[in-house]
């Protein structure tokens, strides 16, 4: 099978005019329009078509002359003796930035080196913003302060040669929804393309299965966790339709209470520098996630919605009569009359906020389109129903027209002049931030568990919620695998 895919690679490149036995293939416009496609290789997993030329059509010293510097991630030279020196790593910096003057070198290899070493300098940065502290590696072992040659190289060139205008390393110091890559998803956030350069470039520096290693174990913890969560809702519509309650307070207080102690050896079982980098790029987006919902679910109101029993008990009937998706905007002028004592919560209504209503059914369609945004397991088609678009239309119309997202990111300040209304986020085609969609998603729901008497439920499943996130913080701020499945076994096993 790999055999196969060789051949049917090179046809590939070929048949759009790249010759990879030409040593300068990387500088053709050919090779710059496929080279970040991602291609599934089995049980390799995912890679860049760059990477796969590198790591299987050709031959280590062929790569290697293809990059300009030997401390570039993805250059398979061996980096050894004085190579592994700081001195060294000043040098081809200096030179390949073109910094000094060929006679003044020497003297600003040491100014440079210091210059590392202080602090404010890189190693500084790299401790201070991504808890990573080069001085618990090994000196001796020439491997490892190869990597980390590779890894201040890497973060130089980074901010000083391709991302010029942007603190690279602050910005990994700020997760959020913003600063992940959901290129693969066919989405672009602020900084995508910074975070998706960083594990691109780490991706060629590590075997398919310490990759596959890391990035398997966070995920398998997170989604656990978020497996979790969808069995609490779905137990708790079950119990809600037989007349109970579900106990939200016994699994807070039991996650409160678990054990914290994580053995010795969990915590021994280190990885080499650029895998641990590679470990903390992958956290990151997995807490740029998380710390963002926690902060919506900080700044959603806690609103005390009194919709009277009488229209509890109509609207219970409403959330199983679907709608057409595409006739979402038609049944909203249609019914506008009809439904809008359940929009407005009262029985006598007048032509005003019927035209009100009809006003904003364009809205109602763009707020599903941000379900995908919040990650909703349930298909569309089986969303949309009357109650989804009434519940919709209270948070459109009942809600602050007035209201602000109070949400931020790195460099925010630098690319917007103020924050965003949250109704801004329903006009123009332009999509708002991640965080802002699943805002409004999440204050629809709150809306509908309202309309059928059970927002108190809804309220509590977002503490659960927060309770989980937080244990995952904590998880995902581990150093290693071993430490980080113990941990989630820990809490999770105590549920």
């Amino acid at each position: 099978m790999k055999a196969f895919f060789k051949q049917y690679m090179a046809e590939y490149l070929k048949s759009n005019g790249i010759n990879i036995h030409e040593i300068d293939y990387k500088r053709s416009k050919n090779y710059a329009k496929v080279k970040r496609e991602r291609i599934f290789c089995g049980n390799d997993g995912f890679m860049t078509i760059e990477e796969y030329i590198e790591r299987y059509l050709l031959e280590k010293y062929k790569v290697a002359y293809t990059y300009e510097s030997i401390y570039d991630m993805g250059n398979p030279h061996e980096l050894a003796g004085d190579k592994c020196q700081e001195s060294a790593l000043a040098r081809e910096i200096l030179t390949k930035m073109s910094l000094v003057d060929e006679n003044d070198i020497e003297a600003e290899i040491e100014d440079f080196v210091k210059g590392l070493n202080r602090q404010g300098g890189l190693k500084w940065r790299l401790e201070k913003h991504l808890d990573f502290n080069i001085k618990l590696f090994d000196v001796i072992n020439h491997r490892q302060q190869g990597e980390l040659c590779k890894i201040i190289y890497f973060f130089y060139m980074l901010e000083h040669r391709y991302f010029p205008n942007t603190n690279v390393l602050e910005l990994l110091s700020k997760p959020s929804m913003e600063n992940i890559d959901n290129s693969f998803l066919k989405w672009k956030t602020w900084h995508g393309s910074v975070i998706k350069e960083i594990k691109e470039s780490l991706e060629k520096e590590l075997s398919p299965c310490a990759k596959n290693n890391i990035k398997g174990a966070v995920s398998y913890i997170v989604s656990e966790w978020d497996m979790y969560i969808d069995k609490v809702l779905i137990t708790m519509d079950f119990m809600a339709e037989a007349g109970y309650e579900f106990n939200f307070e016994n699994i807070i207080n039991s996650l409160k209470s678990a054990p914290m102690h994580v053995n010795k050896k969990a915590r021994e079982d280190n990885l080499s520098p650029i895998e641990l980098l590679y470990l903390k790029v992958v956290q990151h987006e997995h807490i740029g996630r998380i710390k963002d919902k926690l902060h919506i679910n900080k700044l959603l109101p806690q609103a005390d919605y009194c919709v009277p029993l009488d229209l509890i008990k109509e609207m219970k009937e409403l959330y199983n009569r679907k709608v057409e998706i595409n006739g979402t905007e038609k049944y909203i002028s249609d019914k506008a009359a009809v439904i809008a004592k359940y929009i407005y919560l009262k029985l006598d209504t007048n032509k005003e906020e019927h035209r009100r209503i009809r006003y904003h059914k364009k809205k109602v369609p763009k707020i599903l389109e941000f379900c995908s945004r919040a990650r909703l397991k349930t298909n569309k088609e089986d969303i949309v129903t009357e109650l989804w678009i009434i519940s919709c239309l209270q948070a459109i119309i009942s809600d602050s027209g007035n209201e602000i997202f109070d949400y931020a990111f790195y460099s925010y300040e630098s690319k917007s002049r103020r924050k965003q209304h949250v109704l801004g986020a329903l006009k123009g085609d332009k999509p708002p931030c991640d965080a802002l969609q699943i805002y409004w998603v999440r204050k629809v729901l709150d809306h509908w568990y309202a309309n059928i008497g059970r927002y108190n439920e809804r309220v509590k499943l977002r503490k659960l919620e927060n309770a989980c996130d937080n244990i995952l913080l904590e998880i995902l701020k581990c150093q290693n695998i071993g430490e980080m499945l113990q941990l989630h076994s820990l809490y999770y096993n105590n549920l």
